[in-house]
């Protein structure tokens, strides 16, 4: 008896737990993204003048505001982050430094078309969340039956956070995503006819 009321007890605390844990989560992602990148791939400031250059004639081009330019030698392909379109940051591959060539033009317009459409703090957001929202969906059926068999009351809050976040899943990655990604490549095609 006095095991039954202890495990009540702690699922009383464990299950709203995990359904505050994951937005805190995901907000913390959301302010900590910056520096987690900047630590997690080494990035640089770029130091190369004729880089900033072409970027900032981009840039002009396409009537936005430059980023700030980080490069490393771990990553392979740009990609932009931060939390706003206006301060957005840059990352490039440090071996962009010493070479040129249309394929890294279109890149870098692909990367800038996110800043001028303003997904850089979407994007940023929707990544961290997609994240978090991979690992509570592959908890959450743990989660649903520990609740059916010992705390019944939370059963079915647990089900629909379970169908909630595969809707949410299946949403960003089908539509949200996938949308924007589009339209970056729409923009930068745009941006190569009128070259």
């Amino acid at each position: 008896r006095m095991s039954t009321s202890d495990s009540i007890r702690s699922s009383q605390f464990l299950i709203p737990l995990v359904f505050i844990a994951v937005p805190v989560r995901i907000l913390w992602n959301h302010f900590s993204i910056q520096r987690k990148l900047v630590v997690q791939y080494n990035l640089q400031p770029c130091t190369t003048e004729e880089v900033q250059t072409e970027i900032a004639s981009i840039c002009k081009t396409m009537g936005i505001n430059p980023p700030a330019i980080l490069s490393s030698s771990l990553i392979i392909s740009p990609f932009v982050f931060g939390r706003r379109s206006n301060r957005a940051i840059l990352a490039i591959p440090e071996r962009w430094l010493k070479a040129n060539s249309n394929h890294q033009h279109i890149q870098l317009l692909h990367e800038l078309s996110h800043i001028r459409n303003h997904d850089v703090g979407f994007l940023a957001w929707s990544n961290a969340s997609l994240r978090d929202l991979r690992l509570l969906f592959m908890l959450l059926p743990a989660l649903i039956v520990y609740c059916y068999f010992f705390s019944y009351s939370y059963a079915i809050p647990s089900i629909s956070l379970y169908l909630a976040c595969s809707f949410i899943l299946f949403v960003m990655l089908r539509y949200v995503i996938r949308k924007r990604e589009s339209l970056a490549d729409m923009t930068a095609a745009m941006m190569v006819e009128s070259d």
